[in-house]
Formats: C-alpha cells, sequence, structure tokens
C-alpha cells in the first residue's frame, strides 16, 4: 500500500487512571528504566501513521476513509524466563493456539489541530528518503527472516532492478514495540540502502516524528511458503547475494574437520558438517554427537556404479550471532547435516553442488527447506532429508516434560514430539551419504536434477529396527498426479467387492474445513439429470470433554443448559425436543454431527481446489466411531473393525490408506488413537478430519498440499463407520494379538512388581501371577476401596486343586494403565489373571498371553458382559472370561448425586451404582481365583473352552448374607 504526504508517530497510552506517560526525549538502551513512576509501568504503545492530507479530514467533503492495515504477522513472545525461542505461552492462561499471537496492527489517524510536537504542526516532507514499513511473520526466527523477508526484499528490489533501492528505508513493525531481533541488520542490511538508527535498534515503534513525502507499507501477510510462491520467490539467489555482499570480508572456515587415515589416495573426500544447536536452549539436541562424529570420521564407500571411493572429513559447527563466520563454516562443507530448524536455513548459503541433510522427529516432516529450494528452478544445493521414527532413539528426558519451560508448550502438540532431543542414528545418515557419494559421482548437481525429476527419494525414513525407506517426493508426486488427471478420470482402484461393508466409496472428491467437496460436474445444478449429493450421518455416539466435568471421562450432563445448545447442532430430534420445550432425558441427543457434502462451484476459495489434482496414491478413509475417546471402545469399535476390514480380508490397498477419523466438531483427535489403531493402518500419521482438510500454506498458494503435506484431491476415498458397540462378528482378540507383535520387538520388562508370602513360596507349588488393575485417582469412581488389604491376602492364597492334586499360590501386583500402552501390554502380559472393576481399562486384557484370566468386577444391577461377548464371537480368541457381581450393597461407597464425578447423565441409577466405589470380597476373588487354578489344573484354555461348552458358570454373585452363587451369562 503506497501513502502520501504522510508523518509517523508513537503515543504512549495509559493504562491506569493516573496522567499520561511522558515521551522521553532520547530512548534509553534499557527501556525499563525510563519509568518514571508506577503509573507507567502499565503503559502500551500504540504504532500511528498521521495522515497529514486535509481530505482525511472530518471537515473535508467528501471525507476520505482513513487505511487500514492489521498484518496477520505471526511471532512468538519473546519471554525472559526460557531460552527456546519456540517456547509460546499465551498472553493468558485460556490462550491455546498460535493463530492470536499476531503482530499489532498499524493504526492511522488524521492529524489535528492538538499535534504534540512541532515537527508534526509545521511539517517538511522529506521526499529524499522512502521508508518501507516491513511487517514480517515469525520476525525473530533466523529462517523466517532470511526466508520471509531477505528472499523478498532481494526479489522485490534486485530481481526487479528498482530505481528507488537506494533511498529505500526498511524499517520493520516489531510486535509491541520490541527490539529488533539482531540477526535483522547482518541478514537484511545488504539489500536496503539506509535504515534508521532508531529503527535498526528498536523497531518502527521507536522511530520519532519524521514528516515524509511518500511511504510504502508491505505486510507478509501469509506464511512463508505461500508468500513466497506468490512473489515467485527464490530463496538460494537472495542468500548467495548475501554471500557476495560479504565474499571480500569472510574469514577462514572456523570449522577443524578431522578424518581416519584412508590408506587410499585416489579417495574423494567429503567434507561433512554436523550443525548443533546451543545447549541453553536444550532442545532438538543431537545427543550422540560424538558418536556421529567417531563413526563419520571412519566412514568409507565405493559407489557401485562408478567404483569411485569415497571417505569423510567431519566436523562441527554451532551458528551464533556472527553471520560471516557462519557462511564461512558452512561454505567449507560438502554436506551439512542438523535437526530440522531455523540453523539449518544456512545451508543456502553453501557452495553450488552442496548439500544439506534435515533431520526430523517422528510426527514431524515439514519439508519447508526442499519447498524453498524447489521454488527456484536454478538452485545449486541440494536437499536430503531422515525422519527418525524409532522412539527408542527420542530422549523424553526432562525438556521434554509439558511443564519445563523450556519446552513448546502451545497447541498443537505435535511440535512436541519436533522438540524431543534425539539420538541420530548413524545408519540412516550413512544411508543419505552414500546417497549423495552416488549423486557426486553421477556428475553432481545435473545427476540430482535426473533423480528428482525421477521422483526418486530424496527423503528417508529411520524406522524401529533399524529399517529406512524413502519418502515419495510431494512435488513430483503432483506432477505425475496432474499427468493423470490430464488425461481424464484415474480408473477405478478399488471394485464393489473391495468396499467394506458398511462403507460409501467416492470419486474425483476435494476436502476442505471438515467438508468433502464433489468435483464431478454431475453433481452440479446444470447437469441433467443431476446427481443427489450423498448424506453420511451415522449414529455414533461421543461424550463431550467437558472442561469442567472433573476427572470421570462417563459424565454427561445431558440436561444442563449447554448441553442443550450443543444439542442444537447435533440431531434434528434433539432440535425438535428443545423446540418443543421438553428437557433433554437420553443419551441419544450425543450423536456425532454428519459429514458434510457439497458441489464444486466458481468460487472455490484456494486454488488446489479451483484447479484440482487427483492424488491416486493415496486413499482416504474417513472413519466415524462410537466412543472414539474411550480406549475400549477405539479398540473394540475401530481398531477391532479395521484390523477385520484391512488384514483377515489381505486387502491389496492397505498401504495406501491414509486413516481420517471425524471428531466431533473439529476436536483433536484422542491421544490413545495413534498407539493404539496406528499399527492396523500404518501408511501414514492419523489425523481428524478438521487437520486433514485444513487449509494450509500449500493450499492457498496451488500446490495441492493439507495438513502434513498431503494433497487434499482425491481419485477415490472411502467413508465409514466403525462397527456398532454390540456387533457380532467382532474380531477383537485377534486385533489385539496384531498390535501386540506390532510392538513385541520394543516392548519393555513388565513394570510390575509381584509379590507373594515367603511362606507360601514353595518348588511343589505353580505359582499364578494375579495383576489388580487400579484407576487413576483423578476419576474418583470405581476404585477398589480395599486394595492393600486384597493384596496382602492374594500375597497367602494357597488352594489345592481337589481333582489333580496340584497346588498352588500367587504372585500379586498392582498396575494403573495410563497413557503408555507399551508399558501397559508389558505389564498385562505378564500376568496370568487380571481383576478390575469393569471399565475401559479392563480391555487390556485382550492382550494378555495365551491362555490368560480377566476377572471383571461388576456392582449390583450392572453387569454388562461386553468384554465376554468380544472374547465369545472371536473364534480365535486365546483369552479367558471370568466376573464376579457384588451384590452386597454395603460393600458400596455410594457417591452423592451431588458429586462432581458422579453420573449424571440419562441413565441415573444403573449408571450411577456402577460408578461407586467398592470394598471388594475377598470370598468371592477366592473363588475365582480356585475356578482358575482348576481350569489351569485340567489343562488351560482347552478346559476352559470344555467349561463353557458345558454353559458351567464363569459370573458369580456374591450376595448380601455372603453366599455366593452362580451369575447369568447375559448378552449374546
Amino acid at each position: 500500500m503506497r501513502l502520501e504526504r504522510v508523518c509517523v508517530d508513537q503515543q504512549m497510552v495509559s493504562a491506569t487512571a493516573g496522567p499520561p506517560c511522558t515521551r522521553p526525549a532520547v530512548i534509553p538502551a534499557n527501556v525499563a528504566a525510563w519509568h518514571e513512576c508506577d503509573k507507567c509501568l502499565t503503559c502500551s504503545m500504540l504504532l500511528q501513521v498521521v495522515m497529514m492530507d486535509e481530505r482525511y479530514s472530518a471537515q473535508s467533503v467528501p471525507q476520505l476513509p482513513l487505511p487500514q492495515w492489521a498484518p496477520k504477522a505471526h511471532y512468538a513472545f519473546p519471554w525472559t524466563s526460557g531460552s527456546n525461542p519456540d517456547v509460546w505461552a499465551s498472553i493468558s492462561d485460556d490462550l491455546h493456539m498460535e493463530q492470536p499471537l499476531v503482530v499489532p496492527p498499524v493504526e492511522f489517524r488524521a492529524s489535528g489541530a492538538q499535534e504534540p510536537t512541532f515537527d508534526l504542526q509545521h511539517p517538511v516532507f522529506d521526499s529524499d528518503t522512502l521508508p518501507l514499513l516491513f511487517s514480517p511473520t515469525w520476525q525473530e526466527n533466523y529462517a523466517h527472516a532470511l526466508g520471509n523477508s531477505a528472499a523478498w526484499l532481494h526479489a522485490q528490489l534486485h530481481i526487479r532492478n528498482v530505481s528507488w533501492v537506494n533511498r529505500t528505508a526498511l524499517v520493520v513493525h516489531t510486535p509491541f514495540g520490541m527490539a529488533l531481533p539482531a540477526h535483522w541488520q547482518p541478514l537484511s542490511g545488504p539489500f536496503k540502502h539506509a535504515v534508521s538508527a532508531n529503527a535498526q535498534k528498536m523497531g518502527f515503534v521507536m522511530l520519532m516524528a519524521i514528516p515524509i513525502q511518500d511511504a510504502l507499507l508491505k505486510c507478509c501477510f501469509a506464511p512463508a511458503a505461500c508468500l513466497n510462491k506468490r512473489h515467485s520467490m527464490r530463496h538460494r539467489p537472495a542468500a548467495q547475494y548475501i554471500v557476495r555482499h560479504y565474499n571480500s570480508s569472510l574469514p577462514a572456515s572456523p570449522v577443524l574437520y578431522r578424518s581416519v587415515s584412508t590408506g587410499n589416495s585416489s579417495s574423494r573426500v567429503l567434507r561433512v558438517l554436523f550443525i548443533t544447536r546451543s545447549p541453553k536452549v536444550a532442545v532438538r539436541q543431537i545427543l550422540n554427537m560424538d558418536e556421529l562424529l567417531e563413526r563419520c570420521q571412519a566412514w568409507k564407500y565405493t559407489d557401485p556404479a562408478s567404483s569411485i571411493q569415497f571417505a569423510a572429513e567431519c566436523g562441527v559447527w554451532q551458528p551464533g550471532s556472527d553471520l560471516q563466520s557462519t557462511i564461512a563454516a558452512v561454505r567449507s562443507a560438502d554436506i551439512m547435516v542438523g535437526r530440522h530448524g531455523a540453523g539449518m536455513t544456512n545451508g543456502f548459503f553453501m557452495k553450488d553442488g552442496a548439500a544439506m541433510v534435515d533431520v526430523f522427529g517422528a510426527g514431524w516432516t515439514w519439508q519447508l527447506f526442499r519447498d524453498w529450494r524447489d521454488q527456484d528452478e536454478r538452485s545449486m544445493v541440494q536437499w536430503w532429508g531422515l525422519t527418525v521414527e524409532d522412539p527408542i532413539l527420542l530422549s523424553p528426558g526432562q525438556y521434554e516434560l509439558d511443564g519445563n519451560p523450556l519446552m513448546y508448550r502451545v497447541y498443537p502438540v505435535d511440535k512436541k514430539a519436533r522438540d524431543a532431543n534425539m539420538h541420530v542414528p548413524w545408519a540412516g545418515v550413512a544411508h543419505v551419504l552414500e546417497q549423495y557419494a552416488g549423486v557426486q559421482a553421477a556428475g553432481g548437481m545435473p545427476a540430482y536434477q535426473e533423480r528428482r525429476a525421477r521422483s526418486d527419494a530424496v527423503s528417508y525414513v529411520y524406522s524401529s529396527g533399524g529399517r529406512h525407506t524413502g519418502h515419495r517426493d510431494a512435488q513430483a508426486a503432483a506432477a505425475e498426479a496432474a499427468a493423470l488427471s490430464a488425461a481424464g478420470p484415474p480408473a477405478p482402484f478399488l471394485s464393489p467387492d473391495d468396499v467394506p461393508s458398511g462403507c460409501m466409496r467416492l470419486e474425483r472428491v476435494c476436502v476442505d474445513q471438515q467438508m468433502i467437496v464433489m468435483m464431478d460436474e454431475r453433481y452440479s445444478a446444470q447437469a441433467v439429470p443431476q446427481l443427489p449429493l450423498p448424506q453420511w450421518a451415522p449414529p455414533d455416539h461421543y461424550n463431550y470433554p467437558w472442561r469442567s466435568a472433573g476427572g470421570n471421562p462417563d459424565i454427561w450432563a445431558s440436561n444442563s443448559d449447554a448441553h442443550s445448545l450443543l444439542c442444537l447442532y447435533t440431531c434434528h430430534a434433539c432440535r425438535q425436543s428443545v423446540h418443543n420445550g421438553h428437557v433433554l432425558q437420553n443419551e441419544e441427543a450425543l450423536l456425532m454431527p454428519p459429514v458434510e457434502f457439497r458441489a464444486s462451484g466458481q468460487q472455490e476459495p484456494t486454488p488446489d481446489l479451483q484447479h484440482p489434482v487427483f492424488d491416486s496414491d493415496t486413499l482416504p478413509l474417513l472413519f466415524s466411531s462410537a466412543w472414539q475417546e474411550n480406549f475400549a471402545h477405539a479398540l473394540g469399535n475401530s481398531a477391532a473393525w479395521l484390523h477385520a476390514q484391512l488384514h483377515i480380508r489381505n486387502v491389496s490397498w492397505v498401504n495406501r490408506t491414509a486413516l481420517v477419523v471425524h471428531t466431533p466438531f473439529g476436536m483433536a483427535l484422542p491421544a490413545l488413537w495413534q498407539p493404539l489403531v496406528g499399527p492396523i493402518v500404518p501408511a501414514y500419521p492419523i489425523q481428524s478430519f478438521a487437520d486433514f482438510s485444513a487449509r494450509t500454506i500449500d493450499a492457498y498458494c496451488g500446490a495441492g498440499y493439507g495438513a502434513f503435506g498431503k494433497p487434499r484431491c482425491f481419485a477415490e476415498m472411502l467413508v465409514c463407520a466403525g462397527c456398532p458397540v454390540e456387533d457380532e462378528g467382532l474380531n477383537v482378540s485377534q486385533a489385539a494379538q496384531y498390535i501386540v507383535r506390532h510392538y513385541n520387538s520394543s516392548l519393555p520388562a513388565s513394570p510390575v512388581v509381584y509379590c507373594s508370602s515367603s511362606e507360601n513360596t514353595t518348588k511343589l507349588s505353580r505359582a499364578l501371577r494375579v495383576l489388580f488393575i487400579t484407576r487413576s485417582p483423578k476419576v474418583a469412581v470405581r476404585h477398589m476401596l480395599n486394595l492393600d488389604d486384597l493384596l496382602e491376602q492374594c500375597q497367602a492364597w494357597k488352594h489345592t486343586d481337589p481333582a489333580t492334586g496340584t497346588r498352588f499360590s500367587a504372585e500379586c501386583g498392582v498396575w494403573q494403565t495410563g497413557s503408555d500402552l507399551k508399558a501397559n501390554i508389558a505389564a498385562i502380559r505378564s500376568a496370568d489373571i487380571m481383576i478390575g472393576r469393569h471399565g475401559a481399562a479392563m480391555a487390556n486384557g485382550f492382550f494378555m498371553k495365551g491362555g490368560g484370566a480377566m476377572v471383571e468386577v461388576y456392582g449390583p444391577g450392572w453387569n454388562w458382559q461386553l468384554f465376554r461377548g468380544w472374547r465369545d464371537q472371536d473364534n480365535q480368541s486365546k483369552l479367558q472370561w471370568w466376573a464376579l457381581s457384588v451384590e452386597d450393597r454395603s460393600l458400596l461407597d455410594e457417591i452423592s448425586e451431588w458429586h462432581p464425578n458422579a453420573y449424571r447423565g440419562s441413565q441415573g441409577n444403573g449408571k450411577k451404582i456402577r460408578d461407586t466405589n467398592m470394598r471388594v470380597p475377598w470370598e468371592g476373588l477366592t473363588l475365582v481365583l480356585q475356578e482358575v487354578a482348576g481350569v489351569h489344573a485340567a489343562g488351560g484354555l482347552p478346559a476352559y473352552q470344555a467349561r463353557r461348552a458345558r454353559n458351567e458358570t464363569v459370573n458369580f454373585l456374591y450376595g448380601g448374607e455372603g453366599d455366593i452363587s452362580q451369575g447369568p451369562i447375559w448378552g449374546w
């Protein structure tokens, strides 16, 4: 935006009732020192551009409206409490998203009769200086200062070769008048002629009043990649322009390279430079740097195609505030290796043909620098990637804890995975070195370009077990998809027999902000006949994750005002009941919102929807499931269904399936999904539909990529619902054991400590390991109140089976299931018998080793044998199910109706009794243990199957007088 006849000024606005703060004549170096009174400590700064043209005056007819400039430029607030620049804490405790942290707007006002200073009262307009007020995004970040700012300035001033570059004064709009980050002058200084001393030090807000003939205001209002593509930005030429500016004054390389003697003078030596981060930051560190250096210095490789031998000289460099030393360091290297972050931007300063190797953690593969490199068709730097997905190599130590002041602690949580410290696997680094050596042997940069043109991998994944596989190049895949699209609609990949029961198959669709856009013109109003839009409203229930509901996830405030409002958006029946004045009384109101469909139109919001390129390599499976926030139902209704449809059916398309979960109102995917369901759908990380369909950087710029770099338009798509809660034909045991096999090689030792009485230990008895499952104390419902007594009785338990004479004893332990699935599996598989109150945690019993027994403990009136039903439906299940129903109400500690953790939904007393805490009678458990021991003595699982075939009881009732009787087999 170009302005004429303007002045700039700053105004200090007092936030108190006291006198306004005064503007000092000279800004001290320490801003805090110029607060002259307590009243001034709450001052805020307001940036102002004064429009001196009288046409902006209220007396002017017509009156010109004042300009507006509110750039959506993001920034990280530079808190003083930590050294990690990526720590964002919000301005308030309630702020949890990045979007609100934007640079404050520029304020405009008309000139007036009460101008505060002489120069504004009698302005003289400077025509020799052209201020360029610049509001960049992430201005505190070195990488974005190069990519968002220096590259844009280079493109606008030097590639365009404008005549006014020598009178341009770059003025940076910093948030709240904070100091200009120190890297700006050395990094962006070569592109501009002059900068006001005050602006250079303190940002635009610290400029004194200056009358100016004309001015340019520029805001990088869009994120980095989008801005770059819109302006055809070239990051490598900008970086090389900086190199040429400093070339005559560059020092010798400060890096000390070392290598092990190769013994072969004909080897081509590659200089490998490892980039480290400041130890003050303490995140994204390479924890095994010494090992990497030692392995690197001994590296040798012979290219099989050319027989050229390679060796390495290796060094380390930590980029700092001295830009010239950093440039000298990176230009001395052939290969630069480091954790993804701003420091890796220095790779654009490397000499022609050199390579940067970005090392990513699991769940964070933002290939920003590859995108920047690829936007310049003449770029002479190579980009390679290594993603480490082996969780063993990550270090969840003190710096990864949520409460640590150095840890990224604002939405989204996947940045916490990005910031984890890591043991970088040498095998992965060596693989990339070999690939680079092969490129060098084949001709260097031309060979790299040919490799990219062939869509050969330049990014690799190091997974558990030491396997490394190639990432498909995203831009090459898009180009290939574009070619297929130009040739007509792709052939269907799925036949009608391939489509699972309960699924709907769609063709030529895009996704956008939780909507499915049908791109086929037959859905258009102009089509005759017009195809009706699909509909998808599965009757899936969910629990709304209320903040104020306490620790019991089964709380339903079904008759509250908030719930009524929520229902207005969930189902017609609920809307009707509210409209008729009825009180909401049943759970059915909390149904998942339907999936929305629309036809494509002329006003598509983003280029990727305006010119769709349909990805035929990825098959999204949009999945709607019941009780998705509940561990048991996520296993039984979702993981088991997916296992049956993908693995038991042995479909050919499992390795191109991307699981996308339809979450209510775009909420985050529950954390349990990736570890629990991820092994069954391994091709891509599981995403919520909101994330998968989000409008991201590339979507706005036409590249066609949504969340996690995936396209948003697809040749075909499945929309599926998981099975109902009590659906027959489930194979929960098979699904659970499939998950166990997936994690088997990385399972820890059992975390459970088993104990038994010393007098109970004898070589002649068979010791059964008994594991009591407890619930989190935060939940405060369905607890076993006498757990210590149960443990003591259990450790002393002895039994002789009357049929075989086999003697049994017990080793007993306790485990509280948590978010670490592998620890839960290890704990459960260490037990012979698992005992706990009925609830989601008992679903872990399906992970038990063959012949293991789960014992569910019920309260009176609640005997829902869901897990027995799931077990019985799977003909390959090797699990025993037993139950103890405690009908003696004197053993209950009923929670009163007002208790914040009590169930207060529509099913009333039944579920309130279910949720009561209980003193579990040892007499009842003793009988169950004796029955399980008898089965073990008679042959184990075959004996249990025979018992069930004879309809002998596996459910026992503990009555009010302490009597124990046979209980019913309920349900299926």
